[in-house]
């Protein structure tokens, strides 16, 4: 700052910052404060261990489960078009299985992000991140202050302090003040656009926020 004021000046500078994700409390802490909460990576291999025995039981052996990642669990392809098996069919017995889990606080079938209709307001934050070639079959839905992790704090929860980012804009002409709206990261670069007098392609993601200037 000292460099930019003297070479600059800082009423010529806008500073601006944000973040990509929030995070909640260490779940250690979550529990001393009545939340609840824990750690469920370090029983991942085992429940999915299980879950594929489940399965090989239901329809015959094999490797049915090919990952659980970024939340939502994939299934093998492969052995589903071998088997004549539909997604429905594994749905049946890893549904039951996941839902029984204790930090497991719900689950999103992979045909529910796939629609437009009557998605609920938790469904369609599950939604904005679903890519049809890359997401999983079943999203697990962790119960609050549950992460994989074995150690520090974690973030891909659908609740409201994993949602919530600073976004600080400060200097250039601007008033200082505290703005309640609700906005999206999107809308960071097109707000810089916009302080900056740069033109703001139609198509972008996001709309330049108003902030109050001196």
């Amino acid at each position: 700052f000292n460099f930019l004021d003297g070479i600059i000046g800082m009423e010529h500078v806008l500073v601006a910052f944000t973040s990509d994700h929030g995070s909640g409390y260490l779940p250690e802490y979550a529990k001393e404060l009545g939340l609840g909460g824990g750690r469920y990576g370090r029983n991942q291999r085992r429940d999915l261990l299980k879950l594929n025995n489940e399965l090989s039981r239901e329809f015959g052996m094999g490797s049915y489960i090919e990952a659980f990642s970024a939340g939502a669990i994939f299934y093998s392809q492969y052995l589903m078009i071998e088997k004549g098996l539909s997604r429905k069919d594994i749905d049946s017995v890893v549904i039951p299985f996941v839902e029984k889990l204790d930090w497991v606080g719900g689950v999103i079938v992979r045909s529910k992000l796939e629609s437009e209709d009557n998605l609920t307001a938790l469904e369609r934050l599950y939604k904005n991140s679903f890519h049809p070639d890359k997401s999983g079959d079943l999203h697990v839905i962790p119960k609050p202050h549950w992460i994989s992790t074995s150690s520090g704090a974690s973030h891909g929860s659908p609740y409201k302090w994993d949602r919530h980012v600073p976004m600080v804009f400060a200097g250039y002409n601007l008033k200082p003040t505290y703005v309640k709206d609700k906005v999206r990261t999107v809308d960071f670069a097109p707000t810089i656009g916009r302080l900056l007098n740069l033109e703001i392609p139609e198509n972008v993601d996001g709309k330049p926020l108003d902030l109050v200037r001196n």
